[in-house]
């Protein structure tokens, strides 16, 4: 007989005589790493390193090594951290982050890369990182939409010193990832500028029109000035009549004179 789950046991759980129970196997099928009804004292206060379905076999590859804590320290394997940071209902994708899916983590935050202090980037910074546990919660719960303060990531030293930096400086945003794609994109980062383009680029005023040339004054002629009409000159009261080599002289009666 061999030691099996006598329930559902989600992973981080610590054994216990009552969380075990035993079935016959044959002995030319025995799994690898099995474990003996005989021997099953030595499996009490070993923690499960992987999610076991009640029946499953205790095998040494389900569980935790030996020594190596109890809850989630066990399960960290070897040269990686688990980390915690905080999120919130945007940060955690809504509530849709469950323990076993793998994020990317984005940072926003002002860089002095490009010499200019002040300019705000943002940048993915972590790729196919793996959630180890949501808030308390190391298991999925019917994948319904759980809200928690903090998300606890696996990373390894550097990628723990990156996140770091990111959560303290910056603002720091999960995107939720298919657990199909492992592949990595290697991205520049944006800037404000770099994502509105030509839209935050100064817009010169146009030139003001020239003002339109003032009118050329006509010229004035100036007319001159009407001469004064000569005054009748007075009549002479004599004329003088030629007649052959004579001159004589007549008085000439005026106008309505008697």
């Amino acid at each position: 007989m061999i030691a099996v789950a006598a329930a559902d046991l989600p992973r981080a759980t610590t054994l216990r005589p009552e969380l075990m129970s035993y079935v016959a196997w044959p002995s030319q099928a025995l799994p690898d790493g099995a474990t003996l009804k005989s021997n099953a004292a030595a499996l009490e206060g070993r923690v499960v390193a992987h999610d076991l379905g009640r029946g499953e076999p205790l095998l040494e590859v389900r569980l935790a090594p030996k020594g190596a804590g109890l809850g989630m320290a066990a399960i960290v394997p070897g040269n990686m951290r688990a980390m915690t940071v905080l999120v919130n209902e945007v940060i955690g994708v809504a509530g849709f982050i469950h323990p076993d899916d793998f994020v990317d983590v984005i940072v926003t935050m002002a860089t002095s890369a490009t010499g200019n202090s002040d300019e705000i980037r943002a940048k993915i910074i972590l790729q196919n990182v793996k959630v180890l546990a949501v808030g308390q919660e190391m298991v999925t719960q019917d994948a319904k939409p759980v809200k928690v303060p903090v998300v606890t990531l696996l990373v390894d030293p550097e990628q723990s010193e990156r996140l770091a930096l990111a959560s303290t400086e910056g603002h720091i945003q999960l995107t939720l990832r298919s657990r199909a794609d492992v592949a990595e994109t290697a991205t520049a980062g944006i800037s404000p500028p770099e994502l509105f383009g030509k839209v935050t680029e100064k817009v010169e005023a146009p030139p003001a029109p020239a003002p339109a040339p003032a009118p050329t004054p006509r010229p004035v002629v100036l007319r001159p000035a009407a001469k004064p009409k000569p005054k009748p000159q007075p009549v002479p009261d004599v004329v003088e009549v030629l007649r052959g080599d004579r001159v004589e002289e007549r008085k000439i009666r005026p106008a309505g004179g008697q």
